[in-house]
């Protein structure tokens, strides 16, 4: 029965588990703790491979977040002192950081994927 049971599920009915919620908040924690962020890439690297593809897709996201976030942070940290250019990158990069966690969390609760997990930007696709 439980076999019938589990080969009527579709893909995304399968549950995302709580690893790829905490890399969501470790990498909304970093605003305020740095550190957090590597905690969150590195969960999300070593519980990829075992995931679902729909939450295998929210994982490289995540990383993805990790990796374009700190180049964006260290060229602001580089930046800092040309006339407030650092400022605005932090300010963009903390804009950019919530939304794409924020969609990420939605669409996890949704049980979707991320349509387009290696984007730079915020990872929905463009319909039409």
């Amino acid at each position: 029965m439980q076999e019938t049971e589990n080969s009527q599920l579709s893909p995304n009915d399968t549950p995302p588990g709580i690893a790829p919620w905490a890399v969501y908040i470790l990498h909304l924690g970093s605003l305020f703790i740095g550190l957090t962020a590597v905690i969150g890439v590195i969960v999300a690297y070593m519980q990829r491979r075992d995931a679902a593809a729909w939450v295998q897709s929210h994982y490289q996201f995540q990383i993805n977040t990790f990796w374009i976030g700190l180049l964006i942070f260290a060229v602001a940290i580089i930046t800092m002192p040309l006339y407030g250019l650092g400022f605005l990158l932090g300010v963009f990069l903390t804009i950019w950081l919530l939304v794409r966690c924020i969609y990420g969390m939605r669409q996890l609760n949704a049980r979707e994927p991320i349509p387009d997990p290696e984007t730079w930007l915020f990872g929905w696709s463009r319909s039409g």
